[in-house]
């Protein structure tokens, strides 16, 4: 087996996608932040949220992609698929499910509570702050056992089902299948994940450790459409003004049906 580096990441990959990303994403992007989100409403908050943490995620994996790291760039795309189901599956019943979500940071405190105190470093604190932090984490118990007792919560998460299943309740069910289940073989570095990295040359395997064109266009258009799913859902709960925008960017992936399905 041999090693290249790559092309050092100076050649374009599929600039034409990853315009159209750039120029979706600065839409979206113009209009979330001059938008007024209503700090009282629960609801909005947290697709203000989704919808922010969706732009940086979105502009991380174009970064990635256009310099030919598309292995990488995949990984933070089954991130983004995640987060697009999550925002679908709530705001399917956003007032039940909005508690579950809310309430479940109870259970992810407790999980984290004392985690790297070691017991020299609680000896140097004074009493009184030992005692504070104690009387914290007994609150964080109670609360996350309360939580627990009312929603019923298990080892699927905040949700009670897995991934897969809330996909399909929200019609996402390709999202899981051709991206976030088939991505999960590289974000697991498991043996399906090494062929992402191998290339064969005069009969030998060859180990490609530089940028390159895997992957690359599957994620940006993968990318594309996930960033026009996650704010139509935003735009209808935020009143965005993004319809015709999101509208000229389905149009154009049509246009450009080539450049989103050949390599």
């Amino acid at each position: 087996m041999t090693a290249q580096r790559g092309d050092g990441g100076r050649q374009p990959y599929y600039p034409l996608l990853v315009q159209l990303n750039y120029d979706l994403l600065r839409e979206v992007k113009a209009a979330l932040l001059q938008a007024h989100i209503d700090q009282n409403n629960n609801y909005a908050s947290l697709v203000s949220f989704f919808a922010g943490k969706a732009c940086k995620n979105h502009e991380a994996i174009v970064i990635l992609a256009e310099r030919g790291y598309g292995q990488d760039a995949g990984i933070l795309l089954r991130s983004l698929v995640n987060l697009v189901i999550n925002a679908y599956w709530l705001a399917k019943d956003p007032v039940t499910r909005l508690e579950r979500y809310m309430d479940y940071d109870w259970i992810l405190r407790s999980q984290s509570a004392g985690v790297g105190r070691s017991a020299d470093a609680l000896a140097r604190l004074t009493p009184e702050i030992r005692a504070s932090m104690a009387a914290l984490d007994a609150e964080i118990e109670k609360k996350a056992r309360e939580a627990k007792q009312k929603h019923r919560y298990d080892r699927r998460g905040w949700s009670g089902k897995n991934i897969r299943d809330m996909a399909k309740e929200v019609g996402f069910q390709n999202y899981y299948d051709y991206a976030y289940r088939l991505l999960s073989n590289l974000e697991h570095s498991n043996s399906r994940s090494t062929t992402a990295y191998l290339e064969e040359a005069a009969g030998a395997n060859r180990l490609n450790v530089g940028p390159g064109p895997k992957y690359v266009r599957v994620v940006l258009a993968t990318a594309y459409g996930l960033l026009i799913d996650l704010f139509a859902l935003a735009d209808k709960v935020l009143s965005l003004g993004l319809a015709q925008a999101l509208d000229d960017a389905r149009q154009k992936a049509q246009v450009n049906k080539t450049a989103f399905t050949q390599d």
